[in-house]
């Protein structure tokens, strides 16, 4: 079975992670935007019932510095 390169150079979730984006209410909806904001690109992440932990938060990050919103 081979694998994308990319699955296997994703760097592992820290615990102690500092996030890059920011976050704002939009309508009644706490979000968190990472990336550029000039993208054409987005992709949306939906978090579990634990709302905007670390590992969800880095999540959005390495997706923003791969160019998307």
């Amino acid at each position: 079975m081979s694998f994308p390169a990319a699955c296997c150079n994703t760097p592992p979730v820290k615990a102690d992670y500092t996030p890059k984006g920011h976050k704002t209410t939009v309508g009644e909806m706490q979000c968190y935007f990472a990336g550029p904001t000039d993208s054409k690109r987005a992709i949306l992440v939906n978090y579990d019932i634990f709302g905007f932990h670390a590992n969800v938060l880095q999540l959005c990050d390495i997706l923003g510095d791969l160019g998307y919103r």
